[in-house]
């Protein structure tokens, strides 16, 4: 199957110029840098090859042979200065080379995280966090290297070869063209390789993000493994995945070093070659012994080196085109839901909700939602009741917008939501969710998260209101206490009562609550139920309802099965004349006596 695999991304890999001219913007920003880079490096690529060569032979044809010892010293000084500058040229390289990397890093990041956020919820649900986390992290990574260094490493190596095959030319063409011989040879080479190398890079870079995944599950899950002591058996699963890294990282070592060792064979020949006939060449008398030795200076520095450099830095630049084939894959992910060019602005609204004869479905074939209607008055308190996939989650992603109906159209005051700005449209709403999550941050800056400019009195007001300002108190630094992972300060139900004080601090016109209060000790679920008061008094509100004794007091109940609405009206209503409402009463609480009971006030 991998063999398979590998064949299958061969044929597939993009051009290697298709690629890194995506990415090439974000050098923009960085351009007087990149240009001052490419002078220094210009400067300091000619100076390095063309006075040692120049030295080479005035050192053994005028020095040593001539026996001009006095010139050594004045070759010493040349060289010692010729030293320093080439370190301070070497300092202020490195130094914009690690900004511009640092920089075009930082921004690339920026721009995945920004684009994550704009997929929609149905990308996000079937690519797992952990592999999104991994191309923003370690592909990205990957490449600080391919933009900034590796470019200028070959743009300096390309400089030398320019000037080598100047100078070489100059002395002798003859042992030129045997020094070019190897070339063709050495450019089939690296291509055999490179093919192995971009596929075996590829499949490092997917096995770092499935351990990244399996990473996030054990931290996230951590609670679940413990107390199923299953602990062994995530180590057990996690050492498959590490060998499955270690078998990809050496087999792309392996081709790595196949590669270099192929090369250097072939310049070694290629040397063999020059040398021999470089040897005649003195005995006939038509080359000097310094200009050989400044012919194979070049050759070797400037003319096999950068040879030998591209075949090193093969297997690096082959992952780093790997990891922008990842990172592109992620940017060219299109966001289902997203605004159109002419979308509105809503003003005040007073919350009328109307589902039109909607169809919807995750996947093709298998309708959630089948010929749907229903209308939401200002004001109304709705709640959606029925059996586990009835419906009732994608009514309200379908509100939110998460999702958009494939027939029909949900509207809010006679507006179609895919005429509304996505922002606009979810400022007037407030989610209360069932699994309440809260930020690894301050109890401020959760709140805050809900209205960024809400002052301190507003944010106590509202946790006054939700029944939790007392609990915050209580918080060794009060509002300013961290709260740790999803919250973990907080029990259950002030975690709830938090959620509320952050919808109540919202201050939106429509809310939207996934019941959670079934999970919830009677105390808990009584001081929630309270806070409830206070956040939907006087607003449109829509509640996901899992249990019947706590949605008694709403306006309408709208039972749901199978995508369709199936009765609606008030509790006592339904039960009276709704058999499938009758029926999960049954299944909650066995009699219609029984409510009762449990909603009266002496009931424990």
């Amino acid at each position: 199957m991998e063999q398979t695999s590998l064949r299958v991304q061969i044929t597939d890999l993009r051009s290697t110029w298709a690629v890194v001219r995506r990415i090439l913007p974000y050098l923009r920003p960085y351009s007087w840098r990149m240009i001052v880079l490419s002078i220094l490096l210009l400067f300091q690529t000619l100076a390095s090859l063309w006075i040692p060569f120049l030295l080479t032979i005035y050192a053994v044809d005028e020095v040593l042979i001539q026996q001009e010892w006095s010139k050594m010293i004045q070759l010493g000084l040349l060289y010692g200065i010729l030293f320093i500058v080439s370190a301070v040229a070497f300092l202020v390289n490195r130094y914009l080379i690690f900004t511009v990397g640092a920089g075009v890093v930082r921004d690339l990041r920026r721009d995945l995280y920004r684009h994550i956020h704009s997929l929609d919820l149905g990308y996000l649900q079937i690519h797992p966090s952990g592999d999104l986390i991994s191309r923003v992290l370690n592909d990205v990574g990957g490449v600080q290297g391919l933009l900034t260094s590796t470019f200028l490493t070959i743009l300096s190596q390309l400089i030398l070869a320019a000037s080598a095959a100047y100078l070489v030319l100059s002395r002798s063409w003859r042992l030129t063209l045997l020094s070019v011989i190897i070339v063709p040879f050495i450019v089939l080479v690296t291509k055999y390789f490179n093919k192995r190398a971009r596929v075996l890079s590829r499949l490092l870079q997917e096995q770092l993000s499935v351990i990244t995944r399996s990473l996030q599950e054990s931290m996230t899950g951590m609670r679940l493994i413990k107390t199923l002591s299953r602990e062994s058996l995530r180590v057990s699963k996690f050492t498959h995945q590490l060998e499955d890294l270690y078998r990809y990282s050496v087999r792309r070592g392996m081709v790595e070093a196949f590669h270099s060792q192929s090369t250097s064979l072939l310049v070694a020949l290629g040397g063999v070659l020059v040398l021999v006939v470089g040897v005649h060449e003195i005995r006939a008398g038509t080359m000097t012994p310094g200009t050989l030795l400044g012919f194979f200076f070049v050759i070797g520095r400037a003319f096999y080196g950068p040879v030998t450099t591209f075949a090193s830095m093969n297997v690096q630049i082959q992952s780093s085109l790997a990891c922008l084939e990842r990172i592109l894959e992620l940017m060219d992910a299109e966001p289902q839901v997203k605004d159109k060019p002419d979308a509105k602005r809503l003003g005040e609204i007073s919350g009328t909700l109307v589902f039109d004869r909607v169809r919807f479905s995750y996947d093709a074939g298998q309708p959630v939602l089948t010929d749907f209607n229903l209308k939401v008055h200002p004001g109304e308190s709705v709640a959606l009741f029925g059996p586990s996939g009835a419906g009732k989650s994608t009514t309200i992603n379908l509100i939110c917008r998460f999702y958009d109906p494939q027939q029909g159209s949900v509207t809010i005051d006679g507006l179609d939501l895919r005429d509304i700005a996505l922002d606009d449209l979810r400022s007037k709403i407030a989610y209360v969710d069932q699994d309440t999550f809260l930020f690894n941050a301050s109890v401020t800056e959760n709140l805050e998260f809900a209205k960024p400019d809400a002052s301190y009195s507003e944010i106590v007001e509202a946790c006054q209101a939700a029944f939790i300002h007392e609990v915050i108190e209580a918080l060794p630094q009060g509002y300013d206490t961290v709260l740790g992972e999803r919250g973990a300060r907080l029990s259950g139900g002030e975690k709830q009562r938090l959620s509320i004080a952050r919808a109540i601090l919202r201050d939106a016109p429509i809310i939207i609550f996934d019941e959670a209060t079934s999970s919830l000790d009677s105390r808990s679920e009584a001081l929630v139920q309270e806070a409830l008061g206070h956040l939907l008094k006087g607003r449109t509100s829509i509640t996901i309802a899992h249990r019947l004794g706590t949605i008694r007091a709403v306006q309408r109940i709208v039972v749901m099965d199978e995508g369709k609405i199936v009765a609606s009206g008030s509790y006592e209503k339904l039960l009276e004349g709704c058999e499938p409402f009758k029926r999960f009463h049954a299944q909650q609480f066995g009699t219609a006596d029984a409510i009762s009971q449990s909603n009266s006030p002496t009931s424990p």
